[in-house]
This record gives C-alpha cells, structure tokens and sequence, in this order.
C-alpha cells in the first residue's frame, strides 16, 4: 500500500465494504465451494484480540497471509474499498449481522459465522451505504476509511 491509513488500535467491531469483479467459485475452508455473483459486498468482523482494530485490518489488506478465517478465502479474490470501524469493548458484529438480515440484505449463508449463532457475516447488496442507515438507526459511532 502506498498511503499511510490511520487505524486505530483499540478493540471494536470493522465491516469492510469489498468489491468482487467478477463471479467466482471460490473454496471457503470448510464451508465448501461456494458460487459469488460479482458485486459489492458487506463483511461484519470483530477486533478483541492482540492490536485491535488495527492488527485485524492491516491483515485483511495484505496478500500473503496463511488462509484461516472465512474472509481469507473471499480476499483473494475481492478488493477491499472502504472499511467502517465501530471502537466498542462490546462485540456488536451479530448486533449489526442480524440488523442487516432483518433489512433484507442477501446474505452467504454460513460465511464468517462458524462461531456464533448468526445465519451469516457476509452480504452482497447493491447499496452498500445500507450500513451507514443501519449504524445510525443501532445508534452506534463509527468512522469511515476509504482505501482506494
């Protein structure tokens, strides 16, 4: 990366907004093959461990990296465009996953959510200004880093 991004390193929840160019059938650990529509999609994370928010983002941006969580997958092949940070001791990714479903986002049935409830924590919407609607209306602060 030729910018310097300011991320925080405090603990929180992230959603990165990815761009995927094309349709791909991509391996997801074990979840299997899974068939992507080209388009924009949502991720919801969360960032508790070890450097926070920053350690989880500047991970997700490099290339080369030991594929373990289901977002590793999808990142070969989808480009990162923005990312929202939500600074929180709280883990509020299911928060905002079931908020989206609850609005009638499409969603990867599955994906990012192998360790909770939720039916997923990745989304494929044609607005992806849909999170800013939903973080205001789950009343919850956030910050915006562009990364293109």
């Amino acid at each position: 990366m030729s910018h310097q991004l300011i991320i925080p390193r405090s603990k929180g929840t992230y959603i990165l907004v990815l761009e995927l160019p094309s349709a791909a059938r991509i391996r997801v650990g074990s979840l299997g093959i899974i068939d992507f529509d080209s388009g924009t999609y949502l991720y919801v994370g969360s960032a508790h461990g070890p450097g926070g928010l920053h350690a989880r983002i500047m991970r997700h941006l490099r290339r080369r990296k030991r594929l373990f969580w289901h977002i590793d997958y999808f990142l070969r092949y989808a480009k990162i465009l923005a990312v929202y940070i939500i600074e929180s001791p709280k883990k509020l990714e299911c928060r905002i996953a079931r908020r989206l479903i609850a609005e009638g986002v499409p969603f990867v049935s599955g994906f990012g959510s192998s360790d909770c409830r939720c039916k997923s924590h990745l989304f494929r919407t044609a607005d992806p200004q849909i999170i800013d609607e939903i973080l205001r209306k789950l009343c919850l602060n956030y910050s915006l880093i562009d990364i293109r």
